[in-house]
């Protein structure tokens, strides 16, 4: 890391035409396997991964996708990690518009053997930090 990514705010995207930039995923197929793309993932010193999704209200997650994400899950509660899966939808529909994640509704969650609704209207920051306050109690 450089003295100038110092000075970047943190959690802001660096290039707003890179991150639009079209990725050609067609060479890479093995049957029916291919590549998934994961919108963000938090990691809490190794202890605690929060992957999210985001999709427009009412658009669903691919087969393929969900599948994904529950084998990714699976793996790491088997090795004692704990994980979630965030799915959350957002209204924001002009594709020049930046997506606010961490006000942006959950709808469901993953954090056991099955997906979910959320208990309650959740956000995703406030997803975010129960699962924060229930793994890292004396952080928060």
């Amino acid at each position: 890391m450089s003295l100038c990514d110092l000075d970047r705010p943190r959690g802001v995207v660096r290039s707003v035409a890179r991150a639009t930039q079209h990725i050609d995923y067609s060479g890479l197929r093995w049957d029916k396997i291919t590549p998934s793309n994961i919108d963000g993932v938090l990691d809490f010193s190794g202890r605690l991964f929060v992957f999210l999704e985001f999709k427009t209200v009412g658009a669903p997650m691919a087969f393929g996708q969900r599948l994904l994400f529950s084998n990714l899950h699976r793996a790491m509660a088997r090795n004692g990690v704990a994980c979630a899966v965030l799915l959350a939808e957002h209204v924001t529909l002009d594709p020049k518009s930046a997506i606010g994640a961490s006000e942006a509704l959950v709808v469901e969650i993953l954090d056991g053997p099955q997906w979910r609704a959320p208990l309650r209207s959740v956000t995703v920051r406030e997803a975010v930090e129960s699962y924060l306050r229930r793994i890292f109690p004396q952080a928060l």
